[in-house]
């Protein structure tokens, strides 16, 4: 399954790069435009609910977050 929404997105992105996670700005470039506008706002969601974890300007994957990509199929092949 391809990832649709910005969030599902987020998640693939934060997944690939592991550890380091990645600054907004980064997300910024990555996304696409018509996504760009709500980043923060999906980001903070993606926190609430414990599938990343925010500091500073950076945000990363969480154990739950990995989990659900991985168990969603966000990774799998169309």
């Amino acid at each position: 399954m391809q990832p649709g929404g910005a969030s599902d997105r987020v998640l693939v992105l934060l997944y690939r790069r592991g550890a380091q996670g990645a600054r907004y700005s980064e997300l910024l470039q990555w996304m696409p435009n018509s996504m760009r506008s709500n980043l923060r706002r999906t980001v903070r969601t993606l926190d609430i609910k414990a599938l990343v974890h925010v500091k500073d300007e950076t945000a990363q994957i969480t154990y739950a977050g990995q989990r659900a990509v991985e168990s969603r199929g966000l990774l799998e092949p169309l």
